[in-house]
């Protein structure tokens, strides 16, 4: 088997090392373990940025006898310097009486469902990659066979997990002694381990706030260590401490803990909460705004509490007759109260009296499962999180569209939320920028979507295809839409009333053509940038001469989902002003990147731009000296700013320099960085990276083999290098763009005349995540052919990946949009292909 598995936030050790022991053995009708029949070890790496463990490579347990009734243990190990012990257990009962199973592998490839579900505590996650037709009837019943058909063993352990997500069984489940009393899961390794996702004792093991962690120990004490300012350790003082210490006065007696920022609670066995450190907003519910360096009482809460959660300056409780308090800060109207009133002390959420089931917060927003199997959310709503179809604040529990009966589990993310159902489906909604929600998508979902499990059996469908007429056309930039299908634009010739103009063209999952729209006067237009917005429409962004003020303006386009225009807005002065980059913002509007030499200190600055939801101004900023400046990439960051990527002929080393510059959210510089040699070196795309840092890609013929180079650049939060990357050959080489993959590396599309078959070459590099290549692929004829401008990659939900350019060698006219659909491994070899 190959295991993906999610741990906790945790402090790990430097030369730590970790393996995954997996055992199949024979079970009996008892619960009770017997005979192994199989096993295998693996080695495990951890991936600090998504604080998780996955295995390096497959783990295959091959000739396993048919029959019924496997127990599958898997058992996590962490070597020290010293020893080596499990931290982490989880087992299943497994059927493999289809002699289809008896070689059974799983691919090491992260599970969406293991991010999404994991929470504050010590869980395991596994995830098949294929999951075959026989057994998609025990996915769906899985949630329903374990609090409904499950032996007793087994039923009362995982009903009270789902009724509280505070489970304290007196069982250790790091003690091997007891690991034959995790053995009571009676569906199928799918259903128990992709959809449930827990089999330790609480979800409350291990806690991390800022700079500090906590740990609930098996003896049920708390241990703290790490940063101490504000007495979030709780030992008494504000000395920060490099090893676990004591939290004065709970040696023992705690049954769960949360930690957010620089606070933490613990609920203990009798049912009283206690918290401790910073103070600021009253997130210790003690009365005061006043730091506690020692744990001191909630406010009416000594007893009767059931489960506990946190917010970043604020905190929740379910008490044990099902109704929800919260206390703290209220700016976002977090705590639920129909006010954004700070609270000292406990507060009713308002109609949550009762009938809570369990409860769950990140940062500023909270949700509760209901004892009715519904969820209802409240607070900040920025990005959708709260799940009612709308980005406003709630300061009420609202209920979330489509989920108001049939959920199981809940799990709030820092700006994103998932569910499972009833019938074993998962669904999230909110921020979607790294892909979180597990639609296949990128994008930001106001309600609830399915999250998919693709069937690693089933390969991506690989085409090529074809858009133009007898003139030039040319796209640059594509999109995977959530329809499956793409949204492409560029410009044509070929069409439209111009001499050329702006062409947009929505395709299939298959590439097939479903509408074409163009747009433009009689000069001259063209789009750099689309993306899908959260209405289903999408935004276009690129720069006229037909309208506007000057020799050529930008051009902004919003479209409604059948591709006709909502509204149109030029911006620029009497010079040229062009877009490179469009993004839609949480708060619905847009944020635009590109030139103007119309504006700013020289021959062309870079012009950023935030629209509202109308397209109206709301703010522009430039930036650049006497020489020529130019951005081509921007992205919304998590922290309300953004970052723009790309080159600057005023500062740096040679003739052009990468540029890459951190905004606020008033679009003001927080910080700025160069990169380049005594040539010419330019970025074309950036991106943030999972870890909060950022990945550009672009052209450097300061380094590297030839003329000019592929140059990849990972920088981390503060835009300082972590590493850097080139590629090519003895020719001239460049990318157009960098993709995130869903194995925490990259992708990168460009062009190539070092290798290939024609003059130019289409060219993706699939990198990992240190950027070392994977593989390389190119296609094209005898002419020239490659992506335009900052013709993005992106991988689509089968694992595959969509690229655009233009073509010489194939097609109708002098130049044609080429779209090509490419396998997990760069592959092209379907309909259309070169």
């Amino acid at each position: 088997m190959s295991v993906s598995l999610s741990l906790p936030r945790q402090a790990l050790a430097p030369g730590d090392s970790y393996s995954v022991d997996v055992s199949i053995k024979t079970i009996s009708a008892t619960g009770a373990s017997d005979a192994v029949v199989a096993t295998a070890t693996a080695q495990m790496a951890y991936d600090a940025a998504n604080s998780r463990f996955y295995t390096t490579s497959p783990v295959s347990i091959p000739n396993i006898p048919v029959g019924t009734n496997y127990l599958l243990e898997t058992i996590i190990n962490v070597t020290t310097a010293t020893s080596t012990h499990p931290v982490s257990y989880a087992g299943a009962i497994i059927d493999i009486s289809d002699g289809a199973w008896n070689n059974v592998t799983v691919s090491p490839a992260t599970s969406l469902a293991a991010m999404a579900m994991m929470r504050h505590g010590v869980q395991n996650s596994l995830a098949l990659a294929s999951i075959p037709s026989n057994m998609e009837a025990a996915i769906s019943n899985a949630i329903s066979e374990f609090t409904a058909s499950a032996p007793t063993y087994a039923k009362s352990f995982y009903s009270s997990f789902l009724a509280t997500h505070n489970v304290n069984y007196n069982i250790d489940p790091f003690a091997p002694a007891n690991w034959g009393s995790f053995t009571g899961m009676t569906t199928t390794l799918d259903s128990v381990v992709a959809r449930a996702n827990s089999l330790l004792a609480s979800d409350k093991q291990i806690e991390a706030g800022a700079g500090m962690t906590c740990a609930l120990t098996t003896s049920g004490g708390v241990k703290c260590w790490g940063r101490n300012d504000f007495g979030s350790l709780g030992d008494g003082t504000t000395t920060n401490r490099s090893t676990p210490v004591d939290v004065a006065g709970l040696t023992s007696g705690v049954s769960a803990i949360t930690s957010q920022c620089a606070h933490t609670c613990a609920l203990t066995t009798g049912g009283g909460v206690k918290c401790w450190g910073y103070n600021s907003s009253g997130e210790l519910g003690d009365g005061t705004t006043t730091d506690r360096l020692t744990p001191v009482d909630v406010s009416g809460l000594t007893s009767g509490v059931s489960a506990i959660t946190s917010g970043c300056n604020n905190t929740c409780a379910l008490t044990t007759g099902g109704g929800v308090k919260c206390w703290g800060n209220n700016f976002s109207g977090e705590l639920g109260d129909g006010t954004t009133t700070q609270r000292l002390t406990p507060v009713d959420v308002s109609g949550l009296t009762s009938g809570a089931a369990s409860i769950s917060a990140e940062y500023a927003n909270t949700c509760a499962l209901t004892t009715g199997g519904g969820v209802k959310c409240w607070g900040d709503n920025q990005y959708g999180q709260l799940g009612d179809g709308t980005t406003t604040q709630r300061l009420t529990a609202v209920d979330v569209t489509g989920l108001t009966s049939g959920v199981a589990v809940l799990s709030a993310g820092t700006l994103h939320t998932c569910a499972i159902t009833t019938s074993g489906v998962m669904k999230c909604w909110g921020d979607n920028q790294y892909g979180q929600l597990g639609d296949g998508t990128t994008t930001q979902r106001l309600t609830p979507v399915d999250v998919i499990f693709s069937s690693a059996s089933a390969a991506a469908t690989t085409w090529a295809k074809i858009f133009g007429g007898t003139e030039s056309d040319e796209p640059y930039s594509i999109q995977q839409t959530s329809d499956g299908g793409y949204i492409v634009t560029g410009y044509t010739i070929s069409y439209g009333a111009g001499s050329d103009d702006i062409w947009v063209l929505k395709l299939d999952s298959a590439g097939s053509q479903i509408w074409a729209k163009t747009f433009g006067g009689a000069g001259s237009e063209n789009a750099s940038s689309v993306q899908q917005t959260t209405d289903g429409g999408y935004i276009v962004a690129g720069y006229t001469t037909s309208y506007g003020a000057g020799g050529g303006d930008i051009w902004m386009l919003k479209l409604n989902s059948s591709g006709n225009q909502v509204w149109a807005q030029t911006f620029g002065g009497t010079q040229t002003d062009a877009a490179s980059s469009v993004q839609q913002t949480t708060d619905g509007g847009y944020i635009v990147a590109g030139y103007t030499t119309s504006y700013g200190a020289g021959g062309g600055d870079i012009w950023v731009l935030k629209l509202d939801s109308s397209g109206n101004q709301m703010w522009a900023q430039t930036f650049g000296g006497t020489g020529t400046d130019a951005a081509s990439s921007v992205q919304q960051t998590p922290d309300g700013g953004y970052i723009v990527a790309g080159d600057t002929y005023s500062y740096g080393a040679g003739v052009s320099d990468i540029w890459v510059l951190k905004l606020d959210s008033f679009g003001n510089q927080t910080w700025a960085q160069l990169f380049g040699g005594t040539e010419s070196d330019q970025a074309h795309s950036v991106k943030l990276t999972p870890d909060g840092g950022y990945i550009v890609a672009g052209v450097t013929s300061s380094y590297g083999a030839g003329g000019a180079d592929v140059w990849v650049l990972k920088l981390d939060s503060t835009g300082s290098q972590v590493w850097a990357k080139t590629f090519g050959g003895t020719g001239n080489d460049g990318a157009t763009c960098a993709g995130l993959t869903a194995d925490a590396g990259y992708v990168t599309s460009g062009f190539t005349n070092s290798y290939g078959a024609g003059s130019d070459d289409f060219w993706v590099l699939k990198l990992d995540s240190a950027g070392s290549q994977v593989w390389a692929r190119t296609f094209g004829g005898a002419d020239i052919d490659w992506p335009r401008g900052n013709s993005c990659i992106q991988q689509t939900a089968d694992g595959g990946y969509i690229t655009a350019g233009f073509t010489h060698s194939y097609g109708a006219g002098s130049s044609d949009i080429w779209v090509l659909k490419l396998d997990s491994s760069g592959n092209c070899t379907g309909t259309g292909c070169p």
